[in-house]
């Protein structure tokens, strides 16, 4: 499916109100229910940065969540719930059904992947003698389980310098090159970061899989082997700020965490039907009838032990919600820019026209397309804002190298539109989510982070 492609429309600032609109966080900050008309960089404009400890959260997923709070039936509500959550899960990372992606549900996505790992200890495909391959820039998320179950069982980890290669300014082809090294007939696990969580960089997922993959069947007899090298992808840092989009990324496992994408504290893991197939106990295959994301007919019960996080599951369907409220929001948002007040907020974020439950089955493609894409627009508009402040002081050093090179180029034009500039702010966008980290030469973080909080 084309990808749809992003216009001037509709304006940031109305999109800016509109969003903030949809979060209590916003309107309660300081008592002050005008802060969402204030125009960006006001002295009263009130942002919320601390993203990477867990997003705010907008109407329809705290609707949801009471919802269920207030109805709760495990029998009659909550396995609807539990499957209505894989559902908007699937959709959510741009599951494909043609591969069959499969959404697994867990308290968050470091546990998730504590059970991935073991998995692979469980179903012996991972064994004495083999190798785990891990990129240095991981979470510890991705990186301790596997170490741990490669102690367990004799396995060999590897470690992919990323960085090294970034810094030496290696091309792609040279950064591929470096980890095909490492691979050999022993590898059964690539564990990779979709995107630093501290410098914001974006790999080349889809290249990456589609390298190790090929070089794998060129290189290796796999009838020994029970699958190719499974592709773990931590998507935590990446999924806030861009769509996955799994149908087009060919990793085999895919993780995030919703309480950091403006959801409820759940994780959720993706895999391909291959991938499950291969960790299945006694390798079971899955039948045609289970090829559902939402009918797993028992698969998921050694993955979800226990009673589901039933609310939480009801906060993932409220998040898709909002992603389609988002993609559609100039026909939903009927109050003028000016007239937006806490108490019309608060209706507007009550309103039951689109049902939390039922909207799952309605979510579509290019709803979550349309919704990144204004995520991006809002982000970008904060970029443009910050980054030429941080770099105008000498003191401050940006780490990422894309968005020091925005912020040099936004200091050196004047206030009329520089149609270059904002094709290169696209360009290097592309290469980065908009995670800023800096470091400055005087000043401790802890010190920094006190001023902010003091701020509001």
């Amino acid at each position: 499916m084309q990808r749809i492609c992003q216009s001037e429309k509709p304006d940031v600032n109305t999109l800016i109100q509109y969003a903030r609109s949809q979060f209590p966080f916003f309107s309660n900050i300081n008592n002050n229910s005008h802060n969402n008309q204030q125009p960006l960089g006001s002295h009263n404009y009130t942002i919320f940065a601390e993203s990477a400890g867990g997003s705010q959260v907008p109407y329809p997923v705290i609707r949801a969540v009471t919802s269920s709070l207030s109805h709760r039936h495990r029998t009659k509500h909550g396995y609807a719930q539990r499957d209505n959550a894989r559902l908007s899960l699937f959709h959510l990372l741009g599951g494909d059904p043609e591969i069959h992606h499969y959404p697994f549900l867990g308290s968050n996505a470091t546990s998730l992947l504590k059970t991935l790992a073991d998995k692979f200890v469980s179903s012996n495909l991972l064994q004495r003698n083999d190798e785990v391959i891990l990129a240095t820039e991981n979470h510890l998320a991705n990186v301790l389980p596997w170490i741990d179950v490669a102690e367990k069982v004799g396995a060999h980890i590897k470690w992919w310098n990323v960085e090294e290669c970034v810094e030496k300014s290696k091309s792609q082809q040279e950064l591929i090159g470096s980890l095909q090294g490492l691979v050999t007939k022993r590898t059964k696990v690539l564990a990779i970061s979709h995107c630093s969580n501290i410098l914001g960089a974006v790999r080349d997922i889809d290249m990456i899989v589609k390298a190790v993959k090929q070089y794998d069947r060129q290189d290796f007899d796999n009838q020994s082997h029970n699958s190719l090298i499974h592709v773990v992808v931590d998507g935590v840092a990446y999924a806030p700020h861009a769509y996955p989009d799994l149908s087009r990324v060919s990793a085999d496992w895919y993780v995030v965490s919703c309480h950091k994408m403006f959801g409820t504290h759940i994780g959720g893991l993706c895999g391909t039907k291959n991938a499950v197939e291969d960790l299945s106990k006694h390798s079971t295959k899955l039948s045609r009838a289970t090829q559902s994301p939402t009918n797993m007919m028992g698969m998921s019960s050694s993955w979800e032990m226990g009673t589901p996080n039933y609310e939480g599951c009801a906060g993932i369907v409220g998040l898709g919600t909002y992603f389609c409220q988002l993609a559609h929001f100039e026909s939903t948002y009927e109050s003028l820019p000016g007239e937006v007040s806490e108490q019309n907020v608060e209706s507007r974020g009550q309103d039951d026209r689109v049902n939390p439950i039922s909207c799952s089955s309605t979510l579509l493609r290019n709803d979550f397309i349309t919704a990144y894409q204004y995520i991006r627009k809002v982000e970008t508009a904060l970029l443009k804002h910050l980054l030429p402040k941080l770099v105008k002081s000498t003191k401050i050093n940006i780490l990422n190298e894309n968005l020091f090179k925005i912020g040099k180029s936004l200091l050196q034009i004047d206030k009329s539109y520089d149609i270059n500039l904002e094709e290169n702010i696209t360009s290097w966008l592309k290469l980065s989510v908009p995670i800023v980290s800096f470091q400055h030469k005087d000043l401790h973080s802890e010190y920094i982070v006190k001023q902010c909080n003091k701020a509001h």
